[in-house]
């Protein structure tokens, strides 16, 4: 089953702004199968700008809505950079 979830930043997030070695830090973390905390999302409402992760141009939510990334926005954009 494939799901398409539309994910976007909040327009109050600011852009990446980890450091390499907190990005391998993050990597080691993850292949020792330790915890990285969690996210955190909240419910889009259709129309709303946003930005996507690692976008730097707005956009408006669709109308069928989305999620907003709260928290975990630089270790969302460190693994969807591998």
């Amino acid at each position: 089953i494939t799901s398409n979830v539309f994910v976007a930043l909040p327009m109050i997030q600011r852009g990446s702004v980890w450091r390499p070695n907190q990005i391998i830090e993050l990597w080691d973390s993850l292949l020792q199968g330790m915890p990285i905390g969690c996210l955190m999302i909240s419910e889009l409402v259709p129309g709303t700008l946003v930005r996507r992760p690692g976008q730097q141009k707005s956009e408006s939510v669709p109308a069928d809505g989305g999620l907003g990334l709260i928290d975990g926005q630089q270790r969302t954009l460190t693994l969807l950079a591998a």
